[in-house]
């Protein structure tokens, strides 16, 4: 069903293992957000800096949207959904969290 609630977006910039592709993100980013999750969407893994992210490490930044049919989401709410999403990126990829 459609939604008359307003979308939340978050983006983040997780920083990963230069062999870690988008699908992994993307497939545990998906699981985690669950029925809140509207869109997701890749924007770039192009920054890699040995210095700042470490020898074979890459940034990848990617935007979520996220919306209820039950109600406005709260800020909340949202960065509840993205700490699932970043708790689980770590656990799993061994991501860590570059800004949100």
């Amino acid at each position: 069903p459609l939604s008359s609630y307003p979308p939340v977006s978050r983006d983040l910039n997780m920083v990963v293992d230069e062999e870690v592709n988008w699908s992994a993100i993307e497939r545990i980013a998906v699981s985690e957000a669950g029925d809140l999750l509207e869109q997701i969407t890749f924007q770039d893994d192009s920054y890699r800096d040995p210095k700042q992210l470490g020898d074979r490490r890459k940034s990848v930044v990617f935007r979520i949207q996220l919306r209820s049919i039950e109600g406005t989401l709260t800020s909340g709410e949202a960065d509840a959904v993205v700490a699932r999403i970043v708790d689980r990126l770590t656990a799993d990829l061994g991501a860590l969290l570059r800004a949100s």
